[in-house]
């Protein structure tokens, strides 16, 4: 990862732009509907499903934010779906929320924002800064599938999604810099480690089920570029 964070000629940072919401979304102990037109806005280099609607219904109503797998994982993708990145390394800065005059504007939203699942016990967990201006000062990291591969998955890659906010109006700006080899690194695994390790149902057991598997993108021989090709069709 460290070769790759310093040498890497091909890096890209992404201005992401989540689009608000024209009526709040549907949020009910039934489920979460996909209601209103808000979504994020497509954005090149993020293997993640690009969601214009919301996430359709789920089993999870609102205080639902534990528990692993299923339907209820929808509940929290209605402004981002969920998925891994790709690259080896996601770095990000905190987000920003603005109005509908491009004033900004506190996340009055507890439930509102980046969502991770644990790959140990599957867990949802919501990505939290420190409170105060201290967040101001925070950087956030999310370990991406080119690590997994490249550590024969010593590291595991983190799905993520964001959750829309209730209030109208509100959109939300961040920026993230995907940190990733050249197009011809080789995506083997360290020598004496199996290469189905990385592709094992345990990676993918906890992963929730909209998010593409690596078993379905990546194939023994494949460099970087190929890797990206499968992913971006996976997705798109």
């Amino acid at each position: 990862m460290s070769r790759i964070v310093s040498t890497s000629r091909c890096p890209k940072g992404r201005l992401l732009y989540y689009f608000p919401r024209s009526s709040p979304p549907e949020r009910t102990s039934g489920g979460v509907g996909g209601g209103g037109d808000g979504g994020r806005h497509e954005v090149e280099g993020v293997a993640g499903a690009v969601t214009s609607g919301g996430g359709g219904g789920g089993g999870g109503g609102d205080d639902d934010v534990s528990g692993s797998g299923g339907d209820d994982d929808r509940a929290f993708s209605d402004w981002c779906g969920w998925h891994n990145d790709h690259s080896a390394l996601t770095g990000l800065v905190p987000a920003m929320f603005l109005d509908s005059e491009g004033r900004e504007v506190a996340n009055e939203d507890p439930r509102c924002g980046l969502y991770i699942r644990s790959r140990r016990k599957g867990e949802l967990v919501k990505a939290t800064l420190p409170p105060g201006e201290a967040s101001s000062s925070c950087l956030l990291f999310q370990i991406g599938e080119t690590t997994q591969v490249l550590s024969g998955g010593a590291l595991q890659a983190t799905p993520h999604a964001v959750r829309s906010t209730s209030h109208e109006g509100v959109s939300r700006e961040a920026f993230a810099v995907f940190m990733q080899p050249e197009w011809g690194e080789s995506m083997d695994v360290p020598r004496g480690t199996e290469f189905e390790s990385v592709r094992s149902l345990h990676s993918k057991s906890l992963l929730p089920r909209a998010a593409a598997p690596i078993t379905d993108r990546l194939r023994p021989g494949m460099d970087f570029g190929e890797f990206t090709e499968a992913t971006f069709a996976a997705y798109y």
